[in-house]
């Protein structure tokens, strides 16, 4: 992936999270190359975690800020990292001992999809 296509990919990435959070009553942080996200819910993935928005904020200072924003309201959280991006990131959290879940990479459309037509099953009645 290209460092322009990434860039791209995590600034829709976030802006995704941030406005699915916010539609939720969740709370969104973001500051020092740091994006911080809480939902109402307590579960760890997917409505609660880090980004990591500048790829020269050290790894211990993007740990640093997530410890100190979901420590006190006692939730785990998910690190997003991008493969071939946040490595070094997703490095110093396994060597620290977080437990690193299997790739799964954010996607790119390249170019719009082709409509949809009716089906046999399509009814307007």
């Amino acid at each position: 992936m290209t460092d322009e296509r990434a860039l791209l990919t995590i600034d829709a990435h976030r802006e995704s999270v941030r406005l699915l959070t916010e539609a939720g009553g969740g709370e969104v942080l973001e500051r020092d190359g740091v994006m911080l996200y809480a939902n109402r819910h307590p579960m760890r993935f997917i409505i609660n975690g880090v980004i990591r928005t500048d790829r020269g904020t050290p790894p211990a200072e993007v740990l640093g800020a997530a410890r100190d924003f979901f420590g006190p309201i006692g939730r785990g959280y998910e690190l997003l990292c991008l493969e071939g991006w946040d490595d070094d990131l997703r490095d110093f959290a396994a060597a620290a001992g977080h437990t690193i879940g299997s790739p799964d990479p954010l996607q790119v459309i390249e170019s719009p999809p082709a409509p949809l037509g009716p089906t046999e099953s399509s009814s307007l009645d």
